[in-house]
């Protein structure tokens, strides 16, 4: 018999935060968006000085739902190097840039989100016939942005040989595969599938993505508050048809496939605020789903989802579960997840139940894509029975 789990982390659901958060985080009459200037149909600023792509249309939604006026939104250019930093000062209120959610960031800022989730990618030469992925490197001179580490990830798990070139952008990166000072640029395949549609004939992606990257809107730590209502909006935004549209709208054009949209868990983590006995069949669900996980019965725990969400099911756990991911599964067969329950939060009919993951014999060239650790899944209880109505994770790289 599973024993009774006392409640070890609470994380609060965003409808109770938006009403909270909106009695001791009221919006300032302006906003300081940090986002990135030159990466086609993610964030590009026109000659007019004003700025477009999917980040900032996915800024001026949660600008809205915060109150900004769409007047008093300011844009200020970041780059890969200086995103922390400009949080941390003040000099913008959020980041939305491609900013990919991990450990060592996470201990510095807050994330919201994630609101997109991509993956690392390689783009080359149209009429290079020797670069097929990243093992394939060694002796290439690879080019990636200041103050990113995705160049540092082909070199510890996939070509050890390989000649690493870092330039002030990816722009920067883009002009030195033209004019053969570089032999490849990596960074997320959204960011190169951009390029390559801004420069037809020229370039071309090769290989399948080698990490999963997910994209939050950074904020300062501290600012809980805040990060939670910008959490709630980027929901709202995959709920009302909002993040579609935009998508189509910035990144469609490349021709780069269109995504489900993220299961979003990044509202912040509170202190827990005592014990308490949860419904003992909600502990067993909770035990089953465990079970399930460990057991990579992924049609088991499709069928334990509630009605509403059974249909994008089995997309929540290809995110989730890197066994399940289709672009990986077939080389992460043997990969074995470990689950503990850290605790277990209801009120009714709804609860949380919050885990660690990790995963052994993972191959050395994916430790950098399995990332899960920290895991919080949404239940409720449906005609008398406890099923799970979302999930999503915290992430961090695997050492």
């Amino acid at each position: 018999m599973l024993a009774v789990l006392s409640i070890g982390v609470l994380i609060p659901v965003a409808c109770g935060t938006e009403d909270n958060s909106r009695q001791t985080d009221r919006p300032a009459p302006r906003l300081t968006v940090g986002v990135k200037s030159d990466q086609p149909g993610i964030g590009m600023r026109n000659p007019d000085g004003s700025y477009r792509g999917f980040d900032v249309d996915v800024a001026r939604y949660v600008a809205r739902k915060l109150g900004v006026a769409p007047g008093d939104t300011v844009w200020k250019e970041v780059r890969s190097d200086n995103r922390e930093e400009a949080i941390d000062t003040g000099a913008v209120d959020i980041v939305v840039a491609s900013y990919s959610i991990d450990k060592q960031r996470r201990d510095r800022i807050g994330f919201a989100g994630p609101y997109f989730i991509a993956g690392q990618s390689l783009l080359v030469r149209a009429d290079d016939t020797d670069i097929s992925g990243p093992e394939s490197l060694d002796g290439k001179k690879v080019c990636s942005a200041k103050g990113s580490t995705s160049a540092d990830k082909i070199k510890s798990d996939f070509s050890p040989q390989v000649q690493l070139v870092q330039r002030g952008t990816y722009s920067d990166c883009v002009a030195g595969l033209r004019d053969h000072s570089v032999d490849a640029v990596t960074t997320d395949d959204v960011i190169l599938a951009g390029y390559a549609a801004q420069n037809p004939g020229q370039f071309k992606l090769v290989g399948k993505p080698f990490t999963r990257e997910y994209y939050g809107i950074g904020v300062k730590k501290s600012d809980k508050a805040r990060q939670d209502r910008i959490t709630s909006a980027i929901s709202d935004m995959i709920s009302d048809g909002s993040w579609q549209a935009a998508f189509d709208r910035n990144i469609g054009p490349s021709g780069y496939p269109a995504p489900p949209p993220p299961a979003v868990f990044g509202r912040s983590d509170t202190a827990a605020s005592g014990t308490g006995k949860v419904d003992p069949d909600l502990a067993a669900a909770v035990q089953t789903g465990v079970d399930a996980i460990v057991a990579k019965n992924v049609d088991q725990l499709t069928g334990m989802a509630c009605p509403a969400i059974r249909a994008r099911a089995a997309t929540i756990l290809s995110q989730t579960l890197p066994f399940d991911d289709p672009n990986v599964a077939h080389e992460l067969g043997g990969v074995q997840p470990h689950v503990d329950v850290v605790g277990i939060s209801q009120t009714g009919n709804r609860a949380e139940s919050f885990t660690h993951v990790s995963f052994g014999n993972v191959p050395d060239k994916y430790k950098q894509y399995v990332k899960l650790e920290d895991g919080a899944v949404d239940w409720q209880k449906v005609n008398g029975q406890w099923l799970w109505c979302d999930a999503g994770g915290y992430f961090t790289e695997m050492q």
